[in-house]
């Protein structure tokens, strides 16, 4: 060992002894009752640890007697200083605060621990004057210290030897003091690594806390974006087409398969065993598919799949979506291709024929997996991060921001759009509008777009000069095979023969058209003839009375079955016109524990429903909700007799089937056994709904049915109330109160069109209410406590309302007046004669309600409120919306004048909405995202709680009337500025980072650094003059930190369940259309003027 290296193990042993005797004394201290910091007994102790294991590693070299001396010494140190470790542990185990049996503990062992302390400092007091005669004697003296300072290597040597080397070549050699040099030498060392450490560590957790937190707001604001364009029959209607695994295009695809590889021949996976296609027809096909191949690879603009009723075109453009050849050929065009696609439904919901359900769909797609053009986006339009649902958005709003995605140089991937059925498009511009959107689409060179339709004349006059193919001239191929096998399932014992079965399929093919749906039709007259021992010349004869026309095989087919049948053609016609008016299904989503994407969802339009509609007895015995357990037993017997009926009686114009798999997601039979009763109820394809609507022959089918026209509406609705009640039991959910009522509200001008009896339309309401008030309707909206169900009826439509006004009293209107939301009185044009009816009634504008009132969410119930409270509150916080205007500070004045008429004392204070401090210096409303339970826009987002006395919001709504409205409401201004007695607001509560959905909150204590910005939220155009998105932007200002209750929230409230995300019931749309379709002079008439009363239930 040189040297240097015995001096290093003595300044370890120096270090070891200082800080064990420190932490000795320390420990000394805290035994005798001294309140001691427990960050001093803790440093000491890891600065004595170190030191020691400097010591053990140094003692492996040591080679002279005086180091073995020196090592001697050193290693007991160590063991001293490991079991003052172990001392120190226990001692900060048992002083734990708030530890009562761990003090008292602490206590008794302090009575025999503080001797043996003292026992361990007079054992290292003399491991110090040992060290002295050593190191002074045997290891360095002055001299050689002063010597080894001369050394070229001096300086290479670590800076707490260098500075003990100095001190004993200064003269300074009492052990002592050496000691405590050593020490503060070895803690400014230690503190400075630590700060450098600590600091490095703070930057990575800084850096990791910021991304963490860029992640989780741009994650938030890409679910709400794509959440606002999501809807429910999103993908239905693609879907439900035939799977084109099942499909008759194997000729087609075929093509496609080998025409991919560029010439290499591959092996189809459509072929089969028998090939009877005419070599010359299937080159007609490869030249009328080499088309459409051409332009996938190069193609620009447009191109037109068309096809006659029933060839199979959405079957057809579901292959080429989701065939990989496809992508292959786009990928030609240019690399990278994205495809995406929309599916029009003439006889679906309103978002799946109309023109917002199409750029939802295609936006949508556009955004999934981009989330660089959602930044973009959002960065070019900030307001589309207030939208919460398809309905807060503008056919406008929406077609720029999906125009704008498809021409985004920088960040957009070259698109091909397929669009089926523009001939099912019902949007209020008519095909104009559509096929000008669709000009406005392709204007992007990296943009191209596939769409399909029928032939109609409208269409053709805008695409008579796009590249197209007719679908009929592809399809005979698949056409004969199908026959062929149709063939072999029936033909027995060589009847009839090979020969006569050839001139069989050759006639159904030509009288076909290449409509296979035709085939398949007239192949059941075809095959009952074989099976009832036909001859070749009688199936012949039997084919050839066939109509060409799918319509007029409708009529033929309904003909042979009905015609001399009056009860089969008046429950078929009932059953018809229920499929017709209820519409396309409906989808109730059953509220589920798990987080599956794929949630179970039920049709509306099932054999459960349609027994429930057309069996008075049925709705007799449930809408009571008096229902048994032995009456559901015998529904299932019920569903499958009308089920039955609906195969024997409709001519086999109706079709029925279990819900697809991609309906039910992962909920099986065996879990719940509603499924058995939900099978789903549809025409087989649309040319049979338009048969029946759109044909005279239809229309006169439709008129055998048993109900009239408002009968028939009447029988929808109850029938959807039956619906409503089993299924909702059955799935422990609830349904939208407000789209029942609006159904309901249909019936009543149902009513009184056809001069009817009221009784059935209050007995409607009487049952709606009843289902209310027992939980199975209820609002998505939620609030709690939940409004009356008069306000729900009074908002969804005041004529009805009117019905029921005069059996009111003074507590209920005032629970309605304190529950009507400002969207409706905002929309109201007699606001204040709403609210005086109210008043006259009894109604108390400044009754404070029993219970918080509120939405569900983080800022539940933030005050029990008053109506007058109520009303101003709700205009101050909806001000922010882009919608609104000028007016809606009139209809707030008109309707606060009625409230104040009868109150002389109305003044009192109570907390705001809470207010975003926005990351771009505004000042926002702060606004919650309904069930998706998303309420903020960043995790470093800043909420502002105020509070206000009534005469300063009241002094706010009478700011905001535009100079004519002051005008004209003069005195009703002078009289409301009259009560205006010392306005005032000030900052209540601080929010901080509440993006995970937690924060933390601070009452204010100092109110004057929160002046301006109090000033700047109540201007017209608020805007801070500094960024407030930081906690740093608050430092030096007085905030207390507080719990939730402290911050202004009332929790006291049992809190229900909210619905999920995706959590979206059948709604009655369909059954309002059905109104307007039974109401309407040019509707189908579905009999006599008839009007009987249906038996009461």
């Amino acid at each position: 060992m040189s040297g240097f290296e015995a001096l290093g193990l003595a300044c370890c042993v120096f270090q070891t002894i200082s800080f064990t005797r420190e932490t000795a004394n320390v420990c000394k201290a805290i035994y005798q009752g001294q309140k001691t910091p427990d960050s001093m007994l803790e440093e000491n102790a890891t600065a004595m640890i170190q030191a020691a294991d400097e010591v053990k590693a140094s003692c492996r070299l040591v080679s002279t007697p005086e180091e073995k001396s020196l090592a001697n010494i050193a290693e007991k140190c160590a063991e001293a200083a490991k079991n003052l470790e172990t001392e120190v542990q226990k001692i900060t185990k048992l002083h734990k605060k708030g530890d009562f049996p761990s003090a008292m503990r602490a206590r008794a062992r302090s009575l025999w621990k503080k001797r043996e302390i003292e026992e361990l400092d007079d054992t290292l007091h003399r491991y110090t004057g040992t060290m002295q005669t050593l190191l002074i004697n045997q290891i360095c003296s002055q001299s050689k210290a002063l010597e080894l300072r001369q050394r070229q290597d001096f300086v290479k040597l670590d800076q707490k030897l260098q500075s003990f080397i100095a001190n004993i070549a200064a003269g300074r050699t009492n052990m002592e003091d050496l000691l405590q040099i050593e020490g503060n030498l070895t803690r400014e060392h230690i503190t400075v690594e630590a700060t450098r450490a600590v600091k490095s560590v703070e930057a990575h957790v800084t850096k990791e806390t910021q991304e963490r937190e860029l992640k989780a707001a741009t994650e938030n604001q890409r679910e709400r974006l794509l959440g606002s364009l999501r809807f429910q029959e999103m993908n239905q209607r693609r879907n439900e087409t035939t799977d084109p695994e099942n499909a008759t295009f194997k000729r087609i695809f075929q093509e496609n398969d080998s025409t991919t590889n560029l010439g290499e021949t591959t092996e189809s996976r459509y072929d089969t065993d028998e090939d009877n296609t005419d070599e010359d027809y299937t080159d007609k096909i490869d030249v009328v598919w080499q088309h459409f191949v051409d332009w996938l690879r190069s193609g620009e603009g447009l191109f037109w799949v068309q096809g006659k009723p029933g060839s199979g075109k959405s079957t057809l453009v579901r292959y080429i979506i989701d065939d990989e050849a496809t992508q292959t050929l786009l990928n030609q065009w240019h690399s990278g291709t994205r495809i995406i696609s929309h599916f029009f439904w003439k006889i679906g919901t309103p978002m799946q024929n109309n023109i917002k359900g199409l750029f939802c769909s295609l936006l949508y797609q556009l955004l999934q997996d981009n989330e660089k053009l959602i930044s973009f986006l959002i960065h070019t339009f900030p307001l589309i991060q207030s939208k919460n649902y398809p309905y807060d958005w503008s056919d406008g709003d929406l077609e720029r921001v999906l125009l704008t995605a498809l021409e985004a140089n920088e960040v957009a991937q070259p698109v091909c759009i397929f669009i089926d059925g523009l001939d099912e498009y019902n949007g209020d511009d008519g095909d104009h509008g559509l096929m000008d959107t669709i000009q406005r689409l392709i204007k992007s060179d990296k943009v191209k777009l596939c769409v399909a339709s029928r032939p109609e004349p409208r269409l053709l006059n805008r695409l008579n000069k796009v590249p197209y193919l007719k679908l009929q001239d592809l399809t005979e191929p698949e056409m004969r095979d199908h026959i062929r096998k149709a063939f072999d399932r029936s033909v027995q014992n060589g009847n009839p023969s090979v020969e006569e079965l050839d001139v069989l399929a050759g006639r159904l093919l030509a009288k076909a058209e290449g409509v296979f749906l035709w085939v398949r039709l007239a192949l059941q007259t075809v095959v009952r003839g074989i099976e009832n021992g036909d001859s070749g010349v009688e199936l012949v004869t039997r084919l050839m009375q066939l109509p060409n026309d799918l319509e007029d095989l409708y009529a033929d087919m309904w003909k042979r079955l009905n015609q001399d049948q009056p009860l089969y053609r008046e429950s078929a016609a009932t059953y018809f016109q229920l499929i017709i008016g209820t519409g396309r299904e409906e989808y109730f989503v059953p509220d589920r524990d798990d987080d599956d994407d794929v949630q179970p969802s039920i049709p509306l339009l099932t054999s459960l429903y349609i027994a429930c509609a057309t069996q008075p007895t049925l709705q007799k015995t449930m809408l009571p909700m008096s229902v048994d357990t032995n009456f559901k037993g015998q529904l299932r017997e019920l569903c499958r007799k009308t089920e039955n009926e609906i195969r024997t009686r409709c001519a086999g114009l109706v079709e029925i089937t279990a819900p697809e798999p991609w309906l039910r997601g992962k909920l099986p039979d065996e879990e719940n056994p509603m499924w058995e009763l939900l099978n789903s109820v549809k025409f087989i394809h649309r040319t049979a709904h338009d048969f029946l609507v759109d044909t005279e022959q239809g229309k006169r089918i439709l008129s055998h049915a048993k109900f009239s026209r408002s009968e028939m509406y009447f029988q929808t609705m109850k029938g959807a109330l039956c619906w409503i009640q089993l299924v909702s039991e059955a799935f422990e959910t609830y349904y939208d109160v407000s789209e029942v009522l609006e159904a309901l509200a249909k019936a009543f001008k149902l009513q009184d069109k056809y001069k009817s009896s009221s009784h059935r339309a209050m007995e409607l309401l009487s049952v709606t209410q009843s289902f209310y008030e027992k939980g199975l309707l209820d609002l998505f909206d939620v609030q709690w406590p939940r409004a009356p169900f008069l306000v729900h009826l009074l908002e969804t439509d005041p004529t009805l309302f009117a019905l029921v006004e005069q059996s009111i009293d003074a507590t209920v209107a005032t629970d309605i007046l304190r529950g009507v939301t400002w969207s409706f009185l905002s929309k109201t044009d007699e606001p204040r004669e709403l609210v005086a009816n109210l008043v006259s009634i009894g109604a108390d504008p400044v009754a404070i309600s029993p219970r918080a009132v509120g939405a569900l969410g983080i800022f539940t119930g933030t005050l029990r409120k008053n109506a007058i409270w109520k009303l101003l509150d709700e205009f101050l916080f909806r001000q922010w919306s882009p919608r609104s205007s000028s007016v809606t500070a009139r209809r707030a004045t008109e309707a606060a004048a009625a409230m104040l008429e009868q109150c002389p004392v109305f003044d009192n204070w109570g907390l705001l909405e809470p207010f975003e401090l926005e990351s771009n210096s505004r000042v926002g409303s702060y606004s919650q995202n309904g069930a998706r339970g998303r309420y903020f826009r960043s995790a470093t987002a800043v909420f502002l709680v105020l509070e206000a006395n009534t005469s300063f919001l009241l002094k706010h709504v009478l700011d905001s009337l535009s100079t004519p409205d002051r005008t004209e409401l003069k005195s009703v201004v002078q009289q409301l500025e009259s009560r205006v007695t010392n306005p005032a607001a000030r900052v209540f509560s601080v929010l901080f980072g509440p993006g995970s959905g937690q924060g933390s909150w601070f009452r204010v204590v100092n109110q004057s650094p929160f002046q301006n910005i109090t000033a700047s939220i109540f201007s017209y155009a608020p805007r801070l003059n500094k960024n407030l998105d930081s906690r740093q932007q608050f430092q030096g200002w007085r905030l207390g930190p507080c719990k939730l209750e402290q911050g202004g929230f009332d929790w006291s409230h049992e809190v229900r369940k909210l619905p999920k995300s995706g959590h979206n019931p059948p709604t009655f749309r369909a059954l309002r259309a059905a109104a307007e379709l039974y109401g309407s002079e040019s509707g189908f008439d579905p009999g006599s003027a008839r009007e009987h009363d249906a038996e009461a239930f």
